[in-house]
C-alpha cells in the first residue's frame, strides 16, 4: 500500500509573533506527529539563542487552530492548511510555513505473519467502512496468497479529537473509494462508521494496547481435518512437531545432547530421516534452514563437533553434507537471558531469517530465573518463547537437562507417565511443549535409550518384531574424532537388558579387566575380550567398552606391534585393583 504524505505546516501570526521577540515567549500549539522534531529544534535554538523561550503543545492541528484563532498563542501547527476562505475570515493575519513531510501509514497487529500484510485501496476502505470485518475475508486472503489468516474480527482504531492525521488519511480514502467519499468524505473529524476512537496520538497508542486478541472459540463441527502429506507447516513427520510448536530433548549433562542435536539438524537441513525421526514431506523434498543458538561453545568448539559429527554422518553423500553446512546457522549468545534473549532472538529471526526450525543449546542459560519455579519457567516457556514460534512460524526444540540421579542410581519401576518429566526442573517445562523426546542412561556409558515421552507413538517407531514402540538404543561412536551418535547394535542392547540378580544391566566393571591384563599382559585386545566375557558372562563388546574406559582414565596402556594393540596395566590401574578385589580367579583362566 502506498504511504501517504503530507507537509505539517506552521501558521505564524505576523504582528504577534513580531512584538513577542521581548520578553514574552513565544507559545504555539498544534499537531502531534511534529512534537518530537520541534522540541528538538526549540532545544538546539534556545542554547544559541538563550534569551528567547519557546513553548510548544501538542494539541491536535484542529485545537491548535482554534487557540490560534482565539490569539491564545503564537503559532499553530496543523497538518492540513486553511482554505482560502478560512484565511480570509480568520481573526488575524497568519503565514503557511511548511516544516516537515512525514508519512501516514497503517499499521496493524496480527501475530503469527511470516510475511507483510497486503491491503489494497478497496480493501482499507472496505476494513474502514465495516464492509470487511473478519482476517479471513475472501478479499484479503485472495491477496494475501499463502499467508495463515485467522478467522478473527478486526477492530479499527481511530483518533476521536480534530487532528491532520485524521484528514490526510480520510483525504487518501476519499481519492481512492468512491464509496468512502460518498458517504464519510474527508476532514480533521469525520463521523468513522466503525472502530474505537483515542484522543491524540497516544490514545489511540493506548487503544491499541488495550485491544486483546482472545482466543478463537470454534464449534467441534467447524475443525478442520489437518493436512496429511505436502503440508507446509509439517516439520516432522506425522505432525510431530508442526510450525509454531515447541519441543524438547531432555538428557543427562555431558552425554552428547549437543551433538545429537546438530546431527539430527544436518540430517533435517537435507531432508533425511534421523534415527527415523523423519521431516515433513514438504521438507524431505527441500530440507530445512535451521538455526542453532547456543550458549557453551567457542568457535573452535563448534568446528570440532561440525567435523566430528560430518565424519559420522556416513549414510549422508558429500554433496549433502555441504548442502546442511549451508542451511544450518549458528548464533552465540552468552550475556542474555528471559526478555532480553526473546527480544535478540526475534531480531535473529527477523533480520537473518527466515528460519523453519530453532534449536536452542541450553535451555537452562536463557531461563534468566529459577528452573524451579512454575512461574519463571511459565513466562520463559509460554510468554515469550511460544508466541516468537507463532510470529515467525517455526518451531523451536530446547535442550535441556536432567535431574541427577540420588547417589549414582536411576528411578526404579518407571510408569509410563514419568519419562516426560525427565527434565530438571519444573513440570511446566514439558507442558507447553508439542513434543519431547529423552535420552536416558541405563547403565552403559556408550549405550543410551532415545525414548519419545510426549507424542512419541507419532514417531511411527518399530522393533525388530515390526511391533510399534517408543524407544530406541543408540550408542556413541567408539572412533577417535568423531563426535557422532549410531544406531546400538543388537549385541549391544541385549547385554545391557540382560539383569542381574539386583535389578541392574548387566556390564563389564574395568576392575574385573584391570585383573585379567594384570595376570595376563602384554595381550592382545581380543585375547582379553574372549577370556573375560566368558568368565563375567557379558558380551564382547562390552569388554572393548571397558577396556577403552580404562585407556582414558590411564589404569590401562598398551604398545603397538605391527598391527596389534598389546595391553597392560599402570602404576594407577594396579592400585585400583588393589582396591577391589575381583569376584573371579584369573590366574586359572
Amino acid at each position: 500500500m502506498k504511504r501517504v504524505l503530507w507537509n505539517s505546516l506552521i501558521a505564524l501570526t505576523l504582528l504577534r509573533g513580531q512584538a513577542a521577540r521581548g520578553a514574552e515567549p513565544l507559545s504555539g500549539a498544534g499537531a502531534t506527529f511534529p512534537f518530537p522534531l520541534y522540541q528538538k529544534w526549540i532545544s538546539t535554538f534556545e542554547k544559541k539563542f538563550p534569551g528567547i523561550q519557546i513553548a510548544y503543545k501538542p494539541i491536535g492541528s484542529g485545537a491548535g487552530i482554534a487557540e490560534l484563532a482565539a490569539k491564545r498563542i503564537d503559532f499553530a501547527a496543523s497538518e492540513f492548511p486553511l482554505t482560502d476562505r478560512e484565511l480570509a475570515s480568520f481573526p488575524v493575519r497568519v503565514r503557511h510555513i511548511p516544516t516537515v513531510v512525514g508519512g501516514v501509514v497503517i499499521i496493524y497487529r496480527l501475530d503469527g505473519l511470516v510475511q507483510d500484510l497486503r491491503l489494497t485501496p478497496d480493501t482499507l476502505a472496505g476494513i474502514y467502512l465495516g464492509k470487511i470485518r473478519r482476517w479471513n475475508d475472501p478479499r484479503l486472503r485472495s491477496i494475501n496468497r499463502g499467508l495463515p489468516l485467522p478467522d478473527r474480527e478486526i477492530t479499527t482504531v481511530h483518533r476521536s479529537d480534530s487532528s491532520g492525521t485524521t484528514f490526510i488519511l480520510t483525504s487518501y480514502l476519499s481519492q481512492v473509494n468512491a464509496e468512502w467519499k460518498s458517504a464519510v468524505g474527508a476532514g480533521a473529524v469525520v463521523p468513522w462508521p466503525t472502530g474505537k476512537a483515542g484522543e491524540f496520538s497516544d490514545g489511540v497508542a493506548k487503544q491499541v494496547a488495550a485491544i486483546q486478541e482472545l482466543p478463537m472459540v470454534k464449534l467441534m463441527a467447524e475443525l478442520r481435518t489437518p493436512v496429511y502429506g505436502n503440508d507446509p507447516n509439517e516439520l516432522l513427520k506425522h505432525r510431530f512437531l508442526y510450525r509454531g510448536g515447541l519441543a524438547l530433548l531432555c538428557g543427562p549433562t555431558g552425554i552428547g545432547k549437543s551433538s545429537l542435536l546438530y546431527q539430527a539438524a544436518m540430517h533435517w537441513a537435507v531432508g533425511k530421516a534421523f534415527f527415523g525421526i523423519l521431516p515433513g514431506d514438504v521438507f524431505q523434498r527441500s530440507g530445512m534452514r535451521i538455526l542453532i543458538v547456543q550458549a557453551e561453545n567457542d568457535e573452535g568448539d563448534l568446528a570440532e563437533m561440525r567435523d566430528g559429527v560430518l565424519a559420522g554422518c556416513t549414510d549422508l553423500t558429500d554433496a549433502e553434507k555441504a548442502e546442511a553446512c549451508q542451511r544450518i546457522s549458528f548464533a552465540t549468545i552468552t550475556d542474555k537471558s528471559s526478555d532480553a534473549f526473546a527480544t535478540v532472538l526475534d531480531g535473529l529471526l527477523v533480520e537473518k531469517g527466515p528460519f523453519d526450525l530453532v534449536i536452542i543449546d541450553p535451555a537452562f542459560a536463557y531461563l534468566g530465573g529459577d528452573g524451579s519455579s512454575q512461574k519463571d519457567v511459565s513466562h520463559f516457556m509460554r510468554e515469550l518463547l511460544n508466541p516468537l514460534a507463532q510470529k515467525h512460524r517455526v518451531g523451536v526444540i530446547l535442550a535441556h537437562h536432567t535431574n541427577k540421579p540420588m547417589r549414582g542410581k536411576e528411578k526404579e519401576n518407571w510408569a509410563a507417565g514419568d519419562y516426560a518429566y525427565l527434565g530438571a526442573g519444573s513440570a511446566e517445562w514439558i507442558n507447553p511443549a508439542r513434543a519431547a523426546l529423552a535420552l536416558r542412561s541405563i547403565g552403559s556409558d556408550t549405550v543410551f535409550e532415545l525414548r519419545g515421552v510426549k507424542r512419541g507413538k507419532r514417531l511411527r517407531w518399530v522393533d525388530e518384531d515390526g511391533l510399534a514402540t517408543n524407544v530406541q538404543y543408540i550408542a556413541h561412536h567408539l572412533d577417535e574424532g568423531v563426535i557422532c551418535w549410531r544406531k546400538a547394535t543388537a549385541e549391544e542392547v541385549a547385554e545391557l537388558l540382560a539383569e542381574t540378580g539386583e535389578g541392574r544391566p548387566r556390564k563389564c566393571h574395568l576392575v574385573e579387566v584391570l585383573h585379567c591384563i594384570n595376570r595376563h599382559e602384554n595381550q592382545n585386545q581380543g585375547f582379553y575380550k574372549s577370556m573375560v566375557s566368558q568368565a563375567v558372562g557379558c558380551s564382547e563388546n562390552a569388554v572393548q567398552n571397558a577396556i577403552l574406559e580404562g585407556v582414558e582414565k590411564g589404569m590401562i596402556r598398551f604398545v603397538g606391534r605391527g598391527r596389534e594393540k598389546l595391553y597392560s596395566v599402570t602404576e594407577k590401574g594396579v592400585k585400583k585393583a588393589v582396591e577391589r578385589p575381583s569376584h573371579h580367579d584369573w590366574t586359572n583362566q
